[in-house]
């Protein structure tokens, strides 16, 4: 029962830590014209950020304790690699384009005739970081919960390991 609860407290400061990050980030990069939609980007960040922590950090976190890997460092690299996953398969700029569009942001044109131009491409890092870092900020929140909660490991007294 500990390790349950130990996973469900874990997946779940997983799933609110990166909401909150991209709650304060949204809020010092929209000031107080960001007020109005916090709530609504918050729980879309929780869904996504609950969804990457149950469907891919829970898998993650599985073979790390039966590979007897799970260390922080361990995690900041699923963290990371459980942020940029799906970010990178969604935003892919070969598969937002198609033949012959064209988007113009910032000044620059991200995609001209269809082909992902230099802007796009490093659009497209810069969000893939963002994704990242989320991940990661999820994973050590993952990690130091766990921790903290997790079931005792040593033997019963009496028995021998």
């Amino acid at each position: 029962m500990r390790l349950f609860v130990a996973v469900a407290t874990a997946l779940t400061a997983a799933s609110l830590a990166p909401a909150l990050a991209f709650a304060v980030l949204w809020y010092s990069l929209g000031g107080k014209e960001a007020i109005s939609i916090l709530p609504i980007a918050f729980l879309a960040s929780l869904l996504i950020a609950g969804a990457h922590a149950l469907l891919l950090g829970t898998p993650a976190v599985a073979w790390l304790l039966y590979k007897r890997s799970f260390a922080l460092r361990s995690m900041l690299v699923a963290g990371f690699v459980v942020g940029v996953g799906p970010a990178a398969i969604m935003l892919n700029p070969y598969m937002v384009a198609s033949s012959g569009t064209s988007s113009w942001s910032d000044g620059a044109w991200k995609i001209k005739d269809g082909v992902p131009t230099l802007a796009g491409w490093i659009d497209y890092l810069q969000q893939l970081g963002y994704a990242g870092v989320l991940g990661v900020i999820g994973g050590i929140a993952f990690y130091l919960v766990y921790r903290a909660i997790k079931p005792s490991t040593s033997p019963a007294p009496g028995v021998r390991s």
